[in-house]
């Protein structure tokens, strides 16, 4: 099975060739023209594969403080031999409180989506390019794109997934000085008495890179071989570490040596050993890999 790898970038939409995606090549990570399209990517708002169903906040809660986790990471692996899972996302959810990981090993979930090939939400003919079924997407969260059931008192268009979000917005967020009376409401949000403290150039964009992790797209790259690009250390190589452990042909001196140079790894590396060094030997082809 051939081994890809992936590497942080930015997102330019100019990278895609219309030969391969056609005219419906994505302007942003946030969207997609069709199912083909989904990103690999970190951070920012998470592109949702049943869109009339995003996760709710109540699921992706931090366990040591209760924040909202915002998205990490998102994966499109589909699978053509697991008919349920023909299209196929994993979501990683991650509090950005890094004393919440220390406390607690609930910072940290992952969700799975997956449809079969026969779903209506995206067509099973060759035509992907738009959704079989008419039905719209669910409201998400204007901050963080979790499901939104709270909505503006005011304008009742602008959605939120928690009152913490809601609150970022009309505060520092913009939409105190957007937002429209559209419903005739004649009493403003209670987060209305302190919109006035709001420094003016403050915006979404401002609370969005607050609450979320920064956004970079993952382009995936074939794994090059052995002898292609390969960085690795001599040290690496006299370890011999590539061969399975119980070798017969291993003789008494390499590992010897071997466990000497365990010996001498630096502290900050705990419980070395040689399957360790072999995962070193593999990612140092491509250091830049994160994936």
């Amino acid at each position: 099975m051939p081994i890809h790898l992936g590497f942080p970038e930015p997102f330019e939409p100019d990278d895609y060739d219309d030969d391969e995606v056609g005219e419906d090549a994505p302007t942003s990570l946030c969207c997609a023209a069709n199912v083909f399209d989904f990103p690999h990517k970190i951070g920012g708002t998470p592109l949702w594969l049943d869109r009339t169903r995003p996760a709710p906040a109540d699921r992706l809660t931090c366990g040591a403080c209760g924040m909202v986790m915002p998205l990490l990471l998102q994966l499109y692996t589909p699978s053509e031999s697991v008919p349920a899972a023909y299209f196929r996302v994993v979501y990683l959810f991650a509090c950005k409180n890094g004393a919440c990981h220390r406390a607690s090993g609930q910072a940290l979930k992952c969700l799975r989506a997956q449809l079969p090939a026969s779903t209506p939400l995206w067509p099973s003919d060759d035509d992907y390019s738009a959704a079989a079924s008419p039905s719209p997407p669910a409201p998400t969260c204007r901050v963080c794109g979790l499901a939104a059931p709270k909505r503006c008192a005011r304008c009742r268009s602008a959605a939120y997934c928690c009152k913490d979000h809601q609150t970022a917005d009309w505060t520092a967020g913009g939409h105190s000085r957007t937002c429209s009376n559209t419903t005739a409401q004649t009493n403003p949000p209670a987060a209305d008495a302190t919109a006035t403290t709001a420094p003016a150039g403050r915006s979404l964009r401002a609370v969005r890179a607050a609450t979320l992790f920064p956004e970079l797209e993952i382009v995936t790259e074939p794994e090059p071989g052995s002898d292609d690009g390969d960085a690795t250390e001599p040290l690496l190589e006299r370890l011999r570490i590539s061969r399975p452990l119980g070798d017969a042909d291993t003789d008494a001196a390499a590992a010897a040596e071997a466990d000497a140079d365990l010996a001498d790894a630096d502290e900050t590396v705990s419980d070395v050993d040689r399957a360790f060094l072999k995962f070193q030997k593999r990612v140092a082809r491509e250091p830049a890999q994160v994936l």
